[in-house]
């Protein structure tokens, strides 16, 4: 039998009403999303995220050190998402920026101090890079007065003159009050340790690069081991930097024992670096290792949170998406602190040989501090194999610096030689090299002269150079080593 007229009605409204009321739903539900999206997102377009936010994801325990701080791999980005069940949208948080002051870091309490400045964390919605969302963040700092001062390094009211070399062991290295700032007035400064005079060339680039973009009076420090010949140190004390001198063997019978046992341990290094926890006339500090540069501003990496009381330093982080792997200890923002020098190498000297021989500074940092760092953006300070392996993966526009971790580096005579990269880098060899390119225009840039076209003529100055060591390249003196790391 036909259905009715009136049956068809029927059903015909029921359809309409639950068209109705679909829509409905829909129109609510889109309408909460919105408000949430405005609530959540900046008129420019980009996610904010609070610092106590962005520090639970960076927060993390070490649990493995032999984790490569090069990979971006697919097995490190399976154990981040195994780990944490919201995946990459984790970085999709709500709420306001608040001073750092005002966070608790890591596991410390809140930091009741006032002298550090308002920083935002941006998540972007869209941000290129290899890497967990959450650690491409953007490090802003709103704008903060500092104090302009005749500093003895970097800024546009620097002091261009000579500097006299300053000793440790002979006392000619007056520390100050703590919090009145060096002997230029200045309160923040860079710091970076030199342990033979192979790393000149490296450190005079360093130092040109952040004085190339630094727009803020900051003191530059060059920590040098005693190592290091006299014609070095006055050549760094010419640039109007503090340099000063450490003897990492005095008073130290351990470290003189591991002297014949360890290329590490030869020149002192280790010791020298921990030294940068002594300058407490200072309020923060940035170490940068030497073979680094910079290639934009960099004022903002002061704006990272940091707490005195208890301890937190900011770093970059070792992966692109493990956490858990640690932190790179070539660069970390800090609060000087004599009572956390004094903390480390008792530490240090605690190890039995056999531990001290088998740890680098970066294992043992990563141990000390471990739960106490704040994480900041992965690719603002990248390691250069990374960018090397991934290159297409990464937007360039984001990086601040290159710390050119292993061997060799681009000042070194051997850098276009397949032999010289560990076997597993040496297909990279044209990556390589048309990376290093930059740091050479950056040196010659800084002596006021062209770039080569040919790379082959690419070289240092004599001054530059105090080993002769591409003199003695084209001899043929050098051989490639056997185990390149």
């Amino acid at each position: 039998m036909a259905p009715s007229k009136t049956s068809l009605q029927s059903k015909t409204s029921l359809r309409a009403r639950q068209r109705n009321l679909f829509l409905v739903f829909v129109v609510v539900f889109s309408g909460a999303y919105l408000l949430w999206e405005c609530n959540s997102t900046d008129w420019g377009g980009t996610r904010r995220a609070s610092a106590a936010d962005s520090r639970r994801r960076g927060s993390s325990t070490i649990k493995d050190h032999s984790i490569s701080s090069e990979s971006g791999s697919k097995d490190h980005e399976e154990s981040y998402r195994k780990t944490n069940s919201r995946g990459p949208t984790e970085a999709k948080v709500k709420g306001d920026s608040v001073p750092a002051m005002q966070q608790n870091i890591g596991r410390g309490s809140a930091n009741s101090r006032t002298d550090q400045p308002v920083v935002t964390f941006r998540t972007q919605k869209k941000v290129k890079g290899n890497a967990r969302p959450d650690l491409l963040y953007e490090l802003d700092c709103e704008p903060k007065h500092v104090e302009r001062c005749p500093a003895q390094g970097v800024g546009p009211s620097r002091n261009k003159l000579t500097s006299k070399v300053e000793h440790v062991s002979t006392g000619t290295l007056k520390h100050r009050a703590p919090g009145t700032g060096g002997p230029s007035g200045c309160k923040e400064a860079w710091i970076t340790a030199l342990g033979n005079d192979g790393f000149l060339p490296a450190v005079l680039v360093l130092l040109h690069t952040i004085r190339k973009y630094a727009k803020e009076d900051r003191d530059f420090i060059a920590l040098v081991s005693s190592a290091v010949s006299e014609g070095v140190r006055q050549r760094l004390a010419e640039e109007a930097v503090r340099v000063i001198v450490v003897d990492p063997f005095e008073n130290n019978e351990r470290a003189r024992q591991l002297v014949s046992q360890s290329a590490r341990y030869r020149s002192g290094y280790w010791v020298v670096k921990m030294f940068v926890w002594r300058f407490e006339e200072y309020i923060k500090m940035v170490y940068v290792d030497a073979d680094m540069y910079m290639r934009q501003n960099t004022d903002s990496i002061f704006c990272s949170p940091t707490d005195k009381e208890n301890n937190i330093i900011a770093v970059t982080p070792r992966s692109s998406f493990d956490t858990t792997a640690g932190f790179n200890a070539g660069m970390f923002v800090y609060n000087p602190s004599n009572e956390m020098f004094d903390s480390i190498m008792a530490k240090f000297l605690a190890l039995s040989q056999g531990e001290m021989l088998a740890t680098s500074e970066q294992d043992f940092l990563n141990a000390h501090f471990k739960d106490r760092y704040f994480l900041v953006p992965i690719d603002y300070i990248m390691k250069h194999r990374r960018m090397v392996k991934e290159r297409k993966l990464w937007d360039e526009n984001r990086v601040h610096g290159y710390h050119m971790n292993g061997s060799p580096k681009p000042w070194e005579p051997e850098w276009r030689m397949a032999c010289a990269y560990p076997k597993d880098h040496q297909k990279f060899l044209k990556g390589y090299e048309d990376f290093f390119v930059e740091w050479w225009s950056y040196y010659y840039d800084m002596n006021g002269s062209t770039l080569p076209t040919d790379r082959a003529l690419f070289k240092l100055l004599p001054e530059h150079d105090p080993g002769s060591s591409f003199d003695n390249f084209r001899k043929g003196s050098w051989k490639c080593p056997e185990n390149p790391k």
